[in-house]
C-alpha cells in the first residue's frame, strides 16, 4: 500500500495515466508521490547491482570525504555520484563516479552546488572552500 504508514514504500511506478481518461485522485497522487518521494530512478537504487556496490563502497571508502577536506572525521551515510548519472547506467555503476558523503554534506552543501555552481563554506582561516570562488579571482586581480 503506498499510502499506509506502516508500509513500505513501493519501488514499482505507479501505471501511467492515460491521457483523456478520468484517474481518481488517488491514481494522480500515487504517481505525484512515487516520482517526488521515491525518485525519478528509483528503480536503478533498487536493484541489486547498486546494493552491492554502494555496500563495498562505504566498506571501502567509510568517512566523509567533504568533512576529510575539512579535517573532520564523520562517518559517511550516503553514496553519492560525482557527476549525476541522469539513467545512465555506466555512469550509475561507476566505482570512480561515487563518494562517501556524511547525510549533512550530501542533503544541504552537495545539492546548492549543484544548482549555484559554487561550493558554499569556509576552511578554518576563512578561506572560501571553492578555488572558482569569486574572492580568488579578485585576488588574483590584485
Amino acid at each position: 500500500m503506498l499510502f499506509s504508514q506502516n508500509a513500505e514504500v513501493s519501488t514499482e511506478r505507479p501505471t501511467l495515466l492515460q491521457p483523456g481518461k478520468n484517474h481518481s485522485r488517488r491514481s494522480l497522487a500515487a504517481v505525484c508521490f512515487w516520482e517526488t518521494a521515491v525518485g525519478k530512478y528509483a528503480a536503478m537504487y533498487a536493484c541489486a547491482a547498486w546494493r552491492k556496490l554502494r555496500r563495498a563502497h562505504l566498506d571501502r571508502h567509510p568517512y566523509c570525504e567533504m568533512c576529510a577536506d575539512l579535517g573532520d572525521v564523520v562517518p559517511g551515510t550516503v553514496v553519492d555520484h560525482r557527476t549525476p548519472h541522469r539513467g545512465n547506467w555506466t555512469l550509475f555503476l561507476d566505482d570512480r563516479n561515487l563518494q562517501t558523503l556524511c547525510s549533512t554534506h550530501h542533503d544541504a552543501v552537495k545539492q546548492a552546488f549543484e544548482k549555484s555552481g559554487l561550493l558554499r563554506g569556509a576552511d578554518a582561516d576563512g578561506m572560501p572552500l571553492d578555488p572558482a570562488h569569486p574572492w580568488y579571482r579578485k585576488m588574483q586581480q590584485l
